[in-house]
């Protein structure tokens, strides 16, 4: 059934490579230049989170198996017991920060050679528009976040995430769906992020001139019902009682333990609400301003993209880029999903422009001096802030140590650090 909708597409994404053939010869001599200089700066954008000390509120999830039963966020957790035993903890959290570090660039890579791909070859972005763009997604504050949340699962669940939406826009919707599905035996947030992806594939399907057979439709709604389905399957599975066993065992301080019985594995949806609505009540200023300080390099992202885009485009752009903030009714680190603003507004502007527009679409529209004159020292701010990590009620700033001993940098990144 997949096929009848699979092959349009396939036939458009043989149509791209050729078309990739062509263009590959056009692109500017100063291609390769600019793809070395968006690498130092993704890279450079990570260290400045980079933390090689294990979370301790992550180290959980890597020390608990399906030994007793299916249990919430168990996946990677039953992976590295297939390896290891929990007395070997030591062994554990190196690898859970070599696993998360390669996981990292794995989600770095991923986006960037998607970027690579579609840059020269899209028909809705200029060149420089989109590299524009990708400047203020890198440069922001997404990629220190994600380094600096070294033993959590959002990597993992992120790589999942950009396979979908790469798998979706040139439709490999078996591997879209298989991502989606296991998703949410990693963690729950997957089905917020996956939001983001059934927002651009219903703005796809009501394209002029997509076709649109039975099993195509099908075949599509699978993908989007494809992590509400495994999260089914975990919520009508999982047995609190092995949750519990897999506590008591676990090679980690009472208090933690007790810590994440009460806020991350035995927790409830009401009551997770009850404790946001009671925090929005305690910080509702702090609340607000926060959301949209660490929001701030999507609307830029979106305002940039504005110009390539007809107002069905921007309308799902916009919502993709900001269904993220939907987990703040039941999460409180603020600035963590805040900050996935930005990973879902690259992945859907990336999306949009892998999908080509109409035969009369007009010629890409440049940018503008006025756009690179907001753009380019937003970036450089943007490169120039440490991790800003939020919450409800504090704020916490790490300091690099490599970075701050750097001559010149890091006696500019101090009279940044004071600015907070």
């Amino acid at each position: 059934m997949v096929i009848e909708m699979v092959l349009p597409v396939q036939g458009e994404a043989c149509h791209n490579r050729r078309n990739n053939t062509v263009n590959a010869r056009s692109r500017p001599p100063y291609a390769a230049i600019l793809l070395l200089g968006l690498c130092a700066i993704t890279v450079y954008s990570y260290l400045r989170g980079q933390n090689d000390t294990p979370e301790w509120a992550g180290k959980i999830y890597y020390v608990i198996d399906y030994s007793d039963g299916l249990i919430r966020r168990g996946l990677i957790g039953q992976l590295f017991m297939l390896v290891y035993t929990r007395a070997q903890t030591a062994q554990i959290w190196a690898m859970a920060l070599a696993m998360h570090r390669a996981v990292c660039f794995a989600v770095m890579g991923g986006i960037l050679v998607w970027f690579w791909s579609v840059i020269w070859t899209n028909r809705r972005f200029a060149p420089g528009r989109l590299a524009l763009i990708y400047l203020l997604f890198a440069a922001a504050q997404f990629y220190p976040t994600l380094a600096a949340t070294n033993t959590y699962l959002d990597a993992y669940v992120f790589a999942l995430v950009v396979a979908a939406f790469a798998a979706a826009a040139y439709g490999r919707l078996v591997l879209a769906f298989a991502c989606g599905f296991i998703a949410p035996f990693i963690h729950d947030i997957s089905v917020v992020l996956w939001l983001s992806l059934i927002i651009v594939m219903v703005w796809r399907a009501f394209l002029p001139g997509t076709p649109r057979p039975v099993s195509g439709r099908i075949a599509a709604c699978l993908v989007c019902m494809a992590p509400f389905i495994g999260q089914a399957v975990v919520a009508s599975f999982e047995s609190h009682a092995a949750l519990m066993h897999q506590l008591a065992i676990a090679p980690l301080p009472p208090a933690i333990l007790d810590l994440m019985r009460r806020e991350q594995l035995g927790h409830s949806i009401l009551g997770d609400f009850a404790v946001m609505r009671g925090m929005y009540a305690a910080n509702p200023a702090r609340a607000i301003i926060s959301i949209i300080a660490f929001s701030l390099p999507s609307a830029g992202m979106i305002a940039l993209a504005r110009p390539a885009l007809d107002r069905r485009a921007m309308a799902a752009l916009a919502l993709a880029a900001l269904a993220p903030l939907a987990v703040l009714i039941l999460e409180f680190d603020l600035s963590r999903f805040t900050v996935s603003t930005q990973f879902t507004a690259m992945l859907a502007i990336l999306f949009i422009a892998a999908t080509p527009p109409a035969a009369s679409a007009a010629t890409p529209i440049s940018t503008t001096r006025r756009e690179k004159l907001f753009a380019l020292p937003a970036v450089a701010l943007l490169l120039l802030m440490p991790l800003v990590y939020g919450y409800f009620d504090t704020t916490l700033i790490r300091h690099n140590e490599v970075l701050d001993r750097t001559p010149v940098l890091g006696p500019a990144l101090q009279e940044i650090y004071h600015l907070f």
